[in-house]
């Protein structure tokens, strides 16, 4: 089986900026309701409040911290007649489809995807699919499993 390389460090960098931009947009709206409390209600409103109220969503974004750590857990394989996808921290998930049974092939691109040449690769075929993370050059090895398929 042949290994197919994957984006490792952009891939990692770009989730650690998507959840610095979450928590910065529950920042701003932490700053913006504070600032319309005190206009609206002057010194009967409570900071501590809308402290405990935005502590949720903020808890509920850190929960996705494993996510800066998955690409260098993630492995992609390909052989002549199947591919194989080991990925994940918890649970570790190991994946394989055969490439006769290839129905349907899915590029998804992230922005900084577009600009380093990597995207996910999702494989449909008869009984399940495979999502191949992060792959380098993706529409060269779609084109690859198109021309096996065929």
């Amino acid at each position: 089986m042949d290994e197919i390389p994957t984006s490792k460090w952009i891939r990692s960098l770009e989730a650690f900026l998507e959840l610095c931009f979450k928590l910065l947009g529950i920042y701003i709206v932490y700053f913006a309701i504070n600032w319309l409390g005190k206009d609206l209600f002057g010194s009967d409103f409570r900071q501590d409040t809308l402290l405990s109220l935005l502590l949720l969503p903020a808890i509920y974004v850190l929960r996705d911290l494993l996510i800066i750590f998955e690409p260098f857990f993630a492995v992609v394989k390909k052989s002549e007649s199947q591919v194989t996808v080991k990925s994940g921290i918890t649970p570790r998930v190991i994946d394989t489809l055969n490439i006769a049974s290839v129905d349907n092939i899915e590029i998804v691109k992230t922005p900084l995807g577009y600009c380093f040449n990597y995207a996910s690769i999702r494989l449909y075929g008869r009984g399940g699919s495979v999502d191949m993370p992060y792959v380098i050059n993706a529409e060269e090895v779609s084109k690859t499993i198109n021309i096996s398929v065929n």
